[in-house]
């Protein structure tokens, strides 16, 4: 599923299934190439938006069955946790 692209629609993000595994994958589409992403570690992963340069935010299950959002920057890094925390 296509969930966001950058301003010039050459990199399309979203996700998709595995229906062998369940498993469930981001992607980004570029140039008509498929790449899957996802969080190492992580139960699922689903990509929502994308920006110019590149960076994605998403959200992802860890293996303790918490989901948490995240965001990837385009220079490969680490994906940085995000977080919901109520305020008082």
């Amino acid at each position: 599923m296509h969930r966001g692209a950058t301003p010039d629609g050459n990199v399309i993000v979203g996700f998709y299934a595995d229906m062998m595994t369940g498993h469930v994958y981001g992607y980004l589409l570029r140039n008509g190439m498929l790449q899957p992403y996802d969080v190492p570690d992580s139960l699922f992963t689903i990509l929502w938006d994308i920006n110019p340069k590149e960076d994605l935010v998403g959200n992802y299950r860890d293996t303790s069955g918490k989901v948490h959002g995240f965001l990837q920057l385009a220079d490969g890094s680490a994906p940085i946790t995000i977080d919901y925390q109520k305020c008082r």
